[in-house]
């Protein structure tokens, strides 16, 4: 099933979304939304419940919404979003966070999340990939992690920066109680003339094991990477 240039937007009420999608399984049956918008709805713009398996998002908006851009709620794996837009939502940019089982092998791959009320993104999944993503402005936390699955979450040459216009919570990328992220090739920065994003990257709650290669923080209110009780291996 593919839709292409299509338009999901001002759906009104307390269950006001762009799409939901349930129990769809598509392993054999690709579901793709491509060039698609899923804005100015009075919930959020993308709702992906338990079975939503092998779903595609490519050029797609999801924005101006008034929860959050999307959700990924329920057991789900091989979600990918390309190029696509999570800004100006009234709370997060987009959750992948179940509220019951587990999600894999979610990427978010050159996306924009701009502006957001609250998280730019925040994930609870294993094989979380978020690369070449652009992450600004938002309210609260740049990325937010928590307790992912050793090994498995990638953060790979994004771009955060002057998020956390909302005190406390002003890290570029918060892991809590995060364990086995590999963050490599990123820059954390903040670059208006008063800065709000505290750290870079901040690991609170005794968090494992994470690796961290080849990243930039700089210009960062109070500094470029925070530590309380956690091991780590930086290079």
């Amino acid at each position: 099933v593919k839709f292409f240039n299509c338009s999901f937007n001002l759906n009104v009420g307390t269950e006001g979304y762009g799409v939901i999608l349930s129990v769809v399984d598509g392993a054999n049956d690709r579901i793709e939304f491509v060039d698609c918008d899923f804005d100015y709805n009075d919930d959020e713009g993308i709702v992906l419940y338990a079975g939503s398996d092998d779903v595609r998002f490519i050029r797609c908006s999801s924005s101006n919404g008034g929860q959050s851009g999307g959700h990924i709620a329920g057991t789900c794996t091989n979600v990918y979003f390309r190029d696509c837009k999570f800004c100006d939502n009234t709370n997060t940019g987009f959750s992948v966070h179940p509220s019951s089982g587990s999600i894999s092998e979610v990427t978010f791959d050159g996306c924009i999340v701009h502006d957001n009320g609250q998280r730019g993104i925040e994930a609870h999944a294993d094989y979380l990939s978020i690369k070449n993503c652009s992450v600004a402005r938002n309210q609260l936390q740049g990325i937010f992690l928590y307790y992912t699955t050793p090994l498995l979450c990638h953060i790979h040459g994004n771009r955060v920066y002057n998020n956390g216009l909302e005190s406390p919570y002003r890290a570029g990328l918060y892991l809590n109680g995060a364990t086995g992220a590999l963050v490599m090739n990123n820059i954390f920065f903040d670059d208006q003339e008063t800065a709000t994003q505290t750290y870079g990257i901040e690991e609170i709650n005794t968090c494992g094991a994470n690796y961290y290669y080849n990243n930039l923080a700089y210009r960062n209110k109070t500094g470029g990477f925070s530590l309380q009780g956690s091991a780590v291996e930086a290079n």
